[in-house]
């Protein structure tokens, strides 16, 4: 009978302890549980970032990478050479040029829609900063290359024919001088954003 009454004392003090002598909770974590919260937003963080860094240098490289706009900037300077003073009969050299001057102006305009909304969705505020500078970059760059082609194509058949009066071989050197320090800024501008975002950490 002892034995029995010494369960059932002993069975009601262990539901007692664990109905009103549970411990309370304790409200402030432990020093592991905010490092593993830490931990947990900073891989949150740097997946962003590597999917916003991965999304940004698609979108610059994937029209056309930086060698592309060197190569088209080359074969477009290589027809303004001819000259239309010496050989006005020369139409399919101007063909040429004109065709890819029209390339230019063409690549310039869809450089406007280079980016979506869902693009933007995935970068960070700063890789968009660094976008939208690169975009207006290269948009300068393209347009100060179209109007130096033009003025080259012009100028140099003047510049070069012993005909021309001094002065106006002057006006006409000015003139490009001043066309050709304003795309040379420009390239400079745009080639430094490109290398920029291309040279930046994954992650």
């Amino acid at each position: 009978m002892n034995k029995t009454k010494n369960i059932i004392l002993t069975s009601l003090t262990s539901i007692s302890l664990l109905t009103l002598g549970m411990p309370l909770l304790n409200t402030n974590p432990s020093p592991i549980s905010i490092s593993v919260v830490q931990a947990k937003t900073k891989s949150h963080k740097e997946t962003k970032l590597e999917a916003s860094r991965k999304d940004l240098k698609t979108i610059i490289s994937m029209p056309m990478e930086k060698e592309n706009y060197l190569n088209l900037e080359k074969w477009l300077m290589e027809s303004a050479r001819y000259n239309d003073i010496e050989d006005p009969s020369n139409t399919a050299a101007q063909r040429k040029f004109d065709i890819r001057l029209k390339n230019i102006k063409r690549i310039n305009k869809q450089t406007s829609k280079m980016y979506t909304k869902s693009d933007i969705k995935v970068l960070t505020n700063s890789d968009y900063k660094l976008l939208k500078k690169y975009k207006k970059s290269l948009k300068s760059y393209l347009s100060d290359l179209y109007d130096y082609a033009v003025e080259y194509q012009e100028a140099m058949p003047v510049i070069n024919n012993p005909k021309t009066q001094d002065n106006t071989k002057q006006q006409s050197q000015s003139e490009l001088d001043k066309y050709k320090k304003s795309f040379d800024k420009s390239k400079t501008k745009w080639q430094n954003n490109y290398d920029q975002i291309m040279n930046l950490p994954d992650k």
